[in-house]
């Protein structure tokens, strides 16, 4: 029985790997309410550690599983690249924060430290009904993206209709007063995104429909259909 597959072992870096992501969490936090502030001690000190503590495990990962680690079609192969990967990636922060003091190389760093959010994604492999769920989701993806798709070309085609009366309306009275009507339908990405937060609750449906109601009460019907349907 192998020392990563352990019951014990997994659980151990399971809450490292969680209180890691609390650190971070905590530490971002306190980047943003502390501008200009020296970090404090115990955020390096607890970088490191974790750095640390993951490198082993992965060394352990290494000598157990062997030539298998490298193997392209292991079961464990994409999460070794995975960890190597975001191990590679923590300390390579820790080096540019440490040996350079250049702006651009700084950037670099707080990029890379990104990197450190993905670690939290190894939960999964520790806990089965989380990597269900997660799987769960996944297997829905493609019915989701053609459902907003759908979506997207019945916005697109509701857009279209409300702007072809609108040029209409625009045409015929030059002279009214239209800056309302515009700043909801003042081109198709206008439209589009007045449509989408209309279904979605970012805008309050009921204005643009008083507008699209002065030109004419056929377009408050076509928007409530709409709105209805979607």
């Amino acid at each position: 029985h192998r020392v990563n597959q352990h019951r014990y072992f997994e659980a151990s870096m399971a809450m490292v790997i969680v209180l890691s992501a609390i650190v971070l969490g905590w530490q971002t936090d306190w980047a943003v309410k502390s501008i200009g502030k020296q970090q404090p001690m115990i955020f390096t000190v607890s970088e490191y550690i974790v750095n640390l503590l993951c490198t082993l495990e992965l060394i352990v990962r290494i000598i157990d599983e062997g030539l298998e680690f490298l193997y392209p079609y292991g079961k464990n192969f994409q999460w070794n690249v995975f960890d190597s990967l975001i191990i590679l990636s923590s300390w390579g922060e820790d080096l540019i924060r440490i040996a350079s003091l250049n702006v651009s190389a700084l950037r670099v760093a707080r990029l890379l430290r990104l990197a450190r959010i993905l670690r939290i994604v190894r939960v999964m492999r520790f806990f089965r009904e989380l990597r269900l769920m997660v799987q769960g989701i996944l297997a829905s993806l493609k019915p989701l993206v053609w459902c907003i798709a759908l979506l997207m070309i019945i916005m697109f085609c509701a857009g279209m209709v409300i702007l072809q009366v609108i040029v209409t309306e625009l045409t015929d009275n030059p002279l009214d007063n239209h800056e309302v009507l515009l700043n909801y339908f003042g081109g198709m990405f206008l439209a589009m995104y007045t449509l989408f937060g209309s279904m979605t609750g970012g805008i309050d449906w009921g204005a643009p429909a008083d507008e699209l109601n002065k030109i004419h009460p056929l377009m408050v019907l076509l928007y409530c259909g709409f709105i209805a349907f979607s």
